[in-house]
């Protein structure tokens, strides 16, 4: 009898995980796009808890943490001459000698003067460079030849850095030569001045965008060197500079750190110890960054007589003059050294015979060599800033304020998304729906977060409101889509898909460049608060066009059937 063949044991397939499809979520560059920019942004933001609080690296302006503003405006005027350098070095030399030199020849950067002998030589030529001027004087019989080399513009700046005490920086602007003068003078007292060699032609009140500019960085400087962290300075026109001080509560504190100038210290490095030459208050002016074939790059400054006489006497005393490379020149801001060399043989065979006050700082060659300079001209205006300026207005917000602001603006920026979702829910009451639009709403406040804190941007009340307005906007383009992709009711072949698809890209697009034209004229024009409130709302809508919306797009294609 025959056995009964066994039936074999049934085997289970081993059960493999599917493979993504062509079509899959997790295979589309645009869902990539959007969660590489999510991923990227928590990265940036760096959210943690610690010590009982959430911490980020976001930035927070003194709307949120509290602080001091400051409103400074500096004194300074811009003003056009019309005169010669013949008026101007004939009456310069009259006040001088006491004696009206007639003018024997007149080129356009010299002028040869006739001047009686009963000064002599070398008086006459000491009396003249004393303002500024390069002289040459020659006897000849019961005169002398004085030739000065100056031109127009030159001699009417010197001319101007006598009578009014200022620094004067000359310009063009629209063909013609002004002046700006660092202080504050009325047109009517300068036109009394200037009379005697011409007439003031224009004027008005502020300085030059360059001496603004270097305004603010020497401030920002200053308050870097005091240790102070969030400050934000911006300035406005061509008169003004405002300075966000966050974290700093005190406000008199705050005015006596801007309107105070810095510690500058000057010292020869002398047998292991340090002797004081001067201090900021004797630089009596700050020059260009200049370039020299010999030298390389440095710094002009002016030191005031006795500063001069100072550096002299120390380096002869000591025997500097000897041998000047193993004494070096230091300068300190702050305590802090922010420069050492020794002085040139030059500049020591000079000093040898008269002091010198008219001096450079060279730091060498090369593109390092020029922003050593560079931040040296930002060290030496320290102690000295370029224009003058007051406080004309100042306000602070307390820490605990700040605080709540911020609160009140994370729950105002929750209540926004909420009610705009519920509206939504309302309208097409599926799930399906609403899902996409809360992920996609709170992925463009993490990619705008992420950018923030990127930037170092500071955030403050406008900056959340330009959040919400972006919220806002986003919904309604969201809601584009969905419209026009359901517009049948469900959701469509392929092909027509991609034609709605395409009509509500284009209406999104031509809402989102009205809104980006709008913002970006604000965002140039505007300061402060405003300026925040464009940037947040111009890379919002950047953010939604770009990755968020697209991605949309494709995500309700496989979640809405």
């Amino acid at each position: 009898m025959a056995k009964k063949s066994k039936k074999p044991k049934s085997t289970k397939p081993i059960s493999r995980p599917p493979a993504l499809s062509k079509d899959s979520l997790l295979r589309d560059f645009r869902v990539l796009a959007l969660i590489l920019a999510v991923v990227i942004s928590i990265i940036l933001i760096h959210p943690s808890y610690s010590d009982g609080e959430l911490k980020t690296n976001l930035h927070y302006g003194l709307d949120l943490v509290g602080g001091s503003t400051l409103q400074l405006k500096v004194e300074g005027v811009i003003v056009g001459v019309n005169t010669s350098k013949e008026k101007v070095v004939s009456y310069e030399v009259e006040r001088i000698t006491g004696f009206k030199p007639q003018i024997v020849n007149s080129a356009q950067d010299t002028i040869t003067l006739a001047i009686p002998s009963t000064i002599s030589a070398d008086e006459l030529e000491s009396s003249l460079s004393l303002y500024g001027y390069t002289v040459d004087v020659t006897p000849s019989g019961n005169v002398n030849q004085v030739t000065i080399w100056v031109d127009d513009t030159r001699a009417t700046k010197l001319f101007l850095e006598r009578v009014t005490g200022s620094e004067i920086t000359p310009f063009e602007e629209n063909d013609e030569v002004l002046y700006e003068i660092r202080s504050k003078i009325s047109q009517q007292e300068l036109s009394s001045l200037v009379s005697p060699i011409g007439t003031v032609v224009s004027y008005r009140e502020g300085v030059t965008r360059n001496t603004l500019e270097l305004t603010k960085r020497v401030l920002d400087e200053k308050l870097n060197a005091l240790g102070l962290k969030d400050i934000k300075t911006r300035t406005v026109g061509g008169e003004y500079i405002l300075i966000d001080m966050a974290g700093e509560e005190n406000l008199t504190r705050a005015e006596r750190i801007v309107t105070t100038p810095g510690k500058f210290e000057v010292k020869f490095y002398i047998n292991d110890q340090y002797i004081l030459l001067f201090t900021g208050e004797g630089i009596e002016s700050v020059g260009q960054v200049v370039y020299d074939d010999q030298r390389g790059w440095g710094v002009e400054f002016r030191i005031d007589r006795e500063s001069a006489d100072k550096l002299r006497d120390t380096a002869i005393k000591y025997g500097v003059l000897e041998n000047p490379s193993n004494y070096p020149l230091v300068m300190f801001l702050d305590e802090k050294e922010i420069f050492n060399a020794t002085i040139s043989p030059e500049l020591a065979d000079t000093l040898r015979h008269e002091p010198v006050r008219n001096l450079v700082a060279t730091t060498g060659f090369g593109s390092d060599a020029e922003q050593t300079a560079r931040d040296l001209q930002i060290h030496l205006r320290v102690g000295a800033l370029p224009v003058k300026v007051d406080v004309i207005g100042a306000g602070q917000v307390p820490a605990a304020l700040g605080s709540q602001f911020k609160k009140q603006s994370v729950i105002a920026g929750l209540l926004v998304l909420i009610g705009v979702l519920f509206v939504v829910f309302i309208r097409y009451r599926q799930s399906r729906i609403l899902l996409p639009m809360i992920g996609t709403s709170i992925s463009e406040v993490i990619i705008i977060l992420g950018f923030a804190s990127l930037i170092k941007w500071e955030l403050d009340l406008a900056s959340i409101a330009g959040i919400i307005a972006t919220i806002g906007t986003g919904v309604d383009h969201l809601v584009i889509i969905t419209d026009e992709v359901l517009s049948g009711g469900r959701m469509p072949t392929t092909k027509l898909y991609m034609q709605r698809l395409g009509r509500a890209f284009a209406i999104i697009l031509a809402a989102a460049s009205t809104v980006l034209i709008a913002m970006s004229s604000l965002f140039f024009i505007a300061f402060g608060a405003l300026k925040g409130f464009a940037l947040i709302t111009i890379v919002g809508v950047l953010i939604g066009v770009l990755i968020a919306r697209p991605a949309y797009g494709r995500i309700i294609k496989d979640l809405i059937k």
